[in-house]
């Protein structure tokens, strides 16, 4: 599975992750600027299988059901949080579900139900 960091992100989660054994990539320079939905087909297109982001609304502007992509969203991610929380994602990364969005809690779980899907 690759990751993708979404553009909020500390770009040194990218380092942390890689150190846990993931296979991550901070935010690319050509995807600035980019909506959502552009940046979710093009993080498919380049093989990613993973989005992390603080994004709490994406879920409300782009179904994933035909997106082969999983979006965790980790909220109030600054560089300092990054250091204490790379554990808490490494260890969740594992339980995503393809074409969900999970929500990180404060206490590193994922909370029960997952993030609601899109509605039209």
């Amino acid at each position: 599975m690759r990751i993708v960091l979404d553009e909020g992100i500390p770009r040194s989660l990218a380092g942390l992750l890689i150190a846990r054994g993931f296979d991550t990539t901070a935010f690319p320079d050509a995807w600035q600027g980019l909506s959502d939905k552009q940046m979710l087909d093009a993080a498919v297109s380049s093989g990613f299988s993973i989005l992390i982001t603080q994004d709490r609304n994406m879920p409300f502007q782009r179904p994933l059901k035909q997106v082969e992509i999983s979006v965790l969203i980790v909220p109030e991610l600054d560089r300092k949080a990054s250091l204490a929380k790379a554990d808490a994602i490494a260890e969740r990364i594992p339980e995503l579900e393809m074409r969900r969005y999970a929500l990180l809690g404060l206490d590193g779980s994922l909370p029960e139900p997952p993030v609601k899907p899109f509605k039209a």
